[in-house]
């Protein structure tokens, strides 16, 4: 038993002082009244002082303590010769840990590469199975989540959601033990990309094969060649032509250069895609080097698609605007394009352009000129369905009901192209599309300047042209993995991103209609066809795969344009296989690296597909990743040779978590009121039969 007095106790000592006085002098002389008002006193003193009992709970359950384990890969690396894996450092660091945390903890173990694995893993996973730790976000969502995760990883996580957030909400701390090296592995690479997935008859196309090296090859020699892998070829000027001559054999000579590595260096080509409708493979290969990590990744493909059909184009503009209205213009002059506007002017919906042009299904009916059209009829997927490139103009929200603008997101997903005009915030389901942060503010007035991924759609001619400046909205750069076409990270112009299968264009400037009062008519149109030509869709082929470019280990997910044959598939190691269709969609799986070979009724398709090799390549380790993840839970980045020290300190934490114990109160309102009432009424009573008065 203890006391919990309810006041002080010096107050509570005079309380009782005053009421023993007050007592003392109103009975100088014993009485029966005296029994009475001494139980009172003695009960209010009791009340006061409030004793309580100690209850402590014996059967505290121990708190979870899990164990993670990093199973990917990159673990099984051995950092010097003869020394022990990642893994097995990894996995010596936590069993310390655990001991020394003692028995207050219920000690889980848990494995983590593409998933978390319960158990304690006995090897790390087969190469290319990198580490994800999204799933970790599954132990903050438990019902009853662990005090703290400790993690021992190298950092390398390819998990597409961060768990720290999910995790610091859930108030699980998670410490993490860094092991492995942070020197990066010895290996170069190429990867060569096409400006655009499509091209058109006589168009030149810009490739680029992009070369990285770890520190220790920068400085050293490799030979880059480019080559095509079903060109036409001019072999006497060594520079694809186009032309409707045989096709040379495999391999033919597009670029051939020696190189002296550095971190990373791009190489530039331009090629014709020639005038014969069909795929174009192009193939970059570095000489592999010695004591390489690997040399799956010396080998690279991109695929062009050459169209030869009219690219329907729909804008859409809630009020007109300058720009877009050049940009029609220039479209309607191209033989390839096919352009058709639909326009709200004041409060009716105004229609132009041919047609045909706007496809055979779903195209816009005409819009009467006395009477306005209905936006939520006249504009919807259908329509959009039949596009290859939308332009949106000034204010779309006016002529778009809110669903046709969710239903653009699907689009661009399924492969369509998609260019927004003008400057300032957007309507949230176009800002989620948008490659650039819009911001409040005043636009900066800049000249155009081409920037490389602008130079390889050749939007504007590479030198010699001096263009009028044009407004810039504000931003805070751009989304990752935007780039910029036009301009700068700090002022993009024109910035472009890719959107599952299709891409967007945001033209972040106004004033480009400038250009034609100078008279670079002509620089003006080509930069509109230009951009719309390489964000337009591959067309209506009958094997539409749902991006350009896979990584193995991936499934590739394969739209048919009609019928129900299933779909020929030929691996890179030449055997062939047959894959059913389900409502319409192909899932083809790709283990390994190369070009696979799709067929079907006569149509043909090639997926380019990389070699993952993230775990075998990409070893340092990324304290970087390791510590934010501990910084935003709350826990820490420690060394594994500190794993003893964590584990006592762990220990202690256990100590804080054990629950006080609980206090029951002794004297309760339930029946210490009324027998107060009792001793004073029987005071009083007492009083009266004795004195007659009180």
């Amino acid at each position: 038993m203890s006391f919990a007095p309810l006041l002080p106790g010096w107050l509570v000592l005079l309380a009782v002082l005053a009421m023993a006085g007050s007592t003392a002098w109103a009975y100088r002389r014993p009485a029966w009244p005296l029994l009475p008002r001494v139980l009172a006193l003695a009960l209010i003193a009791l009340f006061l002082l409030e004793p309580v009992r100690l209850l402590v709970d014996h059967e505290h359950e121990p708190a979870r303590l899990v164990m993670l384990l990093d199973a990917s890969a990159s673990m099984g690396a051995a950092d010097a010769d003869g020394a022990a894996t990642r893994f097995a450092a990894a996995s010596a660091a936590l069993a310390r840990i655990g001991e020394q945390a003692g028995p207050r903890y219920r000690v889980e173990w848990m494995g983590l590469s593409a998933g978390l694995v319960p158990g304690r893993p006995a090897s790390p996973a087969q190469p290319g199975d990198g580490t994800a730790y999204d799933g970790m976000a599954a132990l903050a969502a438990a019902e009853h989540p662990p005090m703290a995760i400790v993690l021992a990883s190298d950092g390398g996580d390819r998990g597409p959601t961060p768990p720290d957030a999910a995790l610091a909400a859930a108030r699980v701390p998670v410490f993490c033990v860094g092991v492995g090296s942070i020197r990066a592995a010895t290996n170069a690479a190429v990867r060569l990309e096409a400006a655009s997935t499509s091209a058109f008859p006589g168009q030149d196309m810009g490739l680029t094969a992009i070369v990285t090296a770890s520190p220790d090859l920068v400085g050293r020699q490799a030979q880059l060649i480019i080559e095509s892998e079903d060109e036409s070829v001019d072999e006497s000027a060594g520079k694809p032509t186009g032309g409707t001559a045989g096709k040379s054999p495999r391999g033919a000579l597009l670029v051939q250069r020696t190189l002296i590595l550095a971190a990373e260096t791009r190489v530039e080509a331009v090629v014709a895609v020639g005038d014969i409708p069909g795929e174009r493979l192009y193939r970059a290969r570095l000489t592999p080097l010695p004591d390489e990590a690997t040399v799956e990744d010396d080998v690279s493909y991109a695929e062009v698609r050459v169209i030869d059909r009219k690219l329907r184009v729909l804008l859409l503009e809630g009020q007109p605007y300058w720009d877009s209205a050049c940009a029609v213009r220039a479209l309607r002059r191209d033989r390839q394009l096919g352009a058709v506007t639909l326009q709200k002017v004041g409060a009716r919906t105004l229609r132009s352009g041919d047609a045909s042009d706007a496809g055979d299904t779903g195209e816009p009916r005409p819009a009467a000129a006395d009477a306005p059209s209905s936006t939520e009829t006249a504009i919807d997927g259908k329509m959009f369905a039949a596009a290859d490139v939308i332009i949106l103009g000034a204010e779309v929200e006016r002529l778009m009901a809110p669903a046709a603008l969710a239903e653009l997101r699907s689009y661009v997903a399924g492969g369509g192209g998609l260019v927004m005009l003008g400057l300032g915030l957007r309507d949230e389901t176009l800002a989620a599309l948008d490659p650039v942060l819009h911001r409040r503010g005043e636009p900066a007035s800049m000249p155009p300047v081409l920037a490389l991924a602008g130079l390889r759609l050749a939007l504007l001619p590479a030198e010699g042209v001096k263009l009028a400046p044009v407004s810039v909205g504000a931003s805070d750069g751009l989304r990752p993995l935007a780039e910029v076409l036009l301009g700068d990270e700090l002022h993009p112009a024109v910035a472009a991103i890719r959107h599952g299968a299709g891409h967007v264009v945001a033209v972040n400037a106004e004033g480009l209609w400038r250009w034609g009062l100078q008279g670079q008519v002509e620089v003006a149109e080509r930069f509109w066809r230009q951009l719309v030509k390489a964000v337009a869709r591959n067309g209506e082929e009958p094997l539409r795969p749902d991006r350009p470019r896979y990584r193995a280990g991936m499934q590739a997910t394969v739209a048919l344009a009609n019928g129900t044959a299933a779909v020929s598939v030929r691996g890179p190691d030449g055997r062939e296989s047959s894959v059913s269709a389900v409502a319409g969609v192909a899932l083809i799986a790709l283990p390994e690296p190369g070009l696979y070979r799709l067929t079907r009724s006569g149509a043909t398709a090639t997926l380019v597909v990389d070699a993952d090799v993230r775990e075998i390549a990409d070893l340092p380790r990324r304290d970087d990743r390791l510590a934010r993840l501990a910084a935003a839970t709350g826990g820490e980045l420690i060394d594994a040779a500190a794993a003893l020290d964590l584990g006592a300190r762990l220990a202690r934490r256990a100590d804080l978590q054990i629950e006080a114990p609980r206090t029951e109160q002794l004297i309760t309102h339930a029946w210490w009121m009324p027998v107060l009432a009792a001793c004073l009424c029987s005071e009083w009573w007492l009083r009266r039969r004795r004195h007659g008065v009180v």
